[in-house]
């Protein structure tokens, strides 16, 4: 699962479209503008998470198939940067029905997003949550 999400973040940070992955480079200095695997860190304000929060087979696009169902949330001290980032990633999602793209060698998925950003929450420290859900199918 991590390595398939791992995947997901380099190919979504390879279109521009979220921050690349936090690393153990990263761990100490600069948490910001990062994106991290399944939580948020609690110190950093500006970042998102993806995460996979389910996942089932599928046989009706092939044996090797598999549908995750992933969770994108934008967390910024901004309202409107952090409506604004989640916007963009269901716009780049929004864009892709119907169509098998390859992430890299290992992965090609099919994305099926439909449902628009909502507000998860505003936190203790006045953060903004916003996040998208939706089923990806691809490759176990």
């Amino acid at each position: 699962m991590l390595k398939f999400l791992s995947a997901f973040i380099a190919w979504l940070y390879s279109q521009d479209i979220i921050p690349q992955e936090v690393t153990e480079l990263d761990i100490g200095t600069d948490r910001e503008n990062k994106t991290y695997l399944m939580n948020f860190p609690d110190d950093a304000s500006n970042v998102v998470c993806v995460r996979q929060y389910n996942q089932r087979l599928n046989t009706d696009v092939c044996r090797d198939a598999c549908i995750r169902y992933i969770q994108i949330l934008v967390r910024n001290t901004s309202h409107v940067d952090a409506i604004s980032l989640t916007e963009k990633v269901f716009q780049f999602m929004k864009e892709r029905p119907e169509m098998i793209e390859d992430m890299d060698s290992d992965y090609w998925v099919l994305i099926q997003c439909t449902n628009g950003p909502s507000q998860i929450e505003q936190d203790q420290q006045g953060r903004y949550v916003y996040g998208i859900s939706f089923p990806i199918t691809t490759k176990i």
